[in-house]
């Protein structure tokens, strides 16, 4: 299942991402720096992809357990604590982060792998791991329980 920047207002219907199905959300064809908001909660095995050059804004109660990708030129928002699922995030070149207008996010645990640029405070009530990480503004604050960096 596709959501791309054809759909023109906030997305907010439920999505099972059943049998391990897979949902991607992004700018689609355009070239256009598009903005969409994904409101509906999305449960199952699958996968969430964050694809084009906009930026994507995850708001639902989200309950899936597999992994979100977030690929190159991409930017993933989340709105609440657990707007992104339980898998981990798969960075591809893309940016994470908290939106902008949310105040206390705290995720249950944040775990990515791949190249992920974060560009917001990160607060989690657990664990943080990063892989390949890169930091997208002058000052930063990661509030943890336990914070594991990789060697780059």
């Amino acid at each position: 299942m596709i959501y791309d920047a054809s759909v023109l207002t906030p997305v907010d219907a439920s999505v099972s991402l059943a049998n391990a199905g897979n949902v991607s959300f992004g700018s689609g064809n355009s070239t256009s720096n598009t903005n969409l908001a994904i409101n509906m909660g999305i449960s199952g095995t699958g996968t969430v992809t964050i694809t084009g050059i906009g930026s994507v804004t995850l708001a639902g109660a989200n309950t899936y357990t597999g992994n979100t990708i977030i690929s190159s030129g991409s930017t993933l928002y989340a709105n609440t604590g657990n707007s992104i699922g339980a898998g981990n995030i798969q960075g591809q070149g893309g940016s994470f982060g908290v939106a902008p207008n949310a105040s206390n996010v705290i995720f249950t645990q944040i775990n990515t792998t791949g190249s992920l640029r974060l560009i917001s405070d990160i607060t989690t009530s657990g664990n943080q791991t990063y892989g390949n990480l890169l930091i997208g503004k002058p000052t930063f604050r990661i509030t943890t329980y336990y914070l594991n960096l990789a060697e780059r």
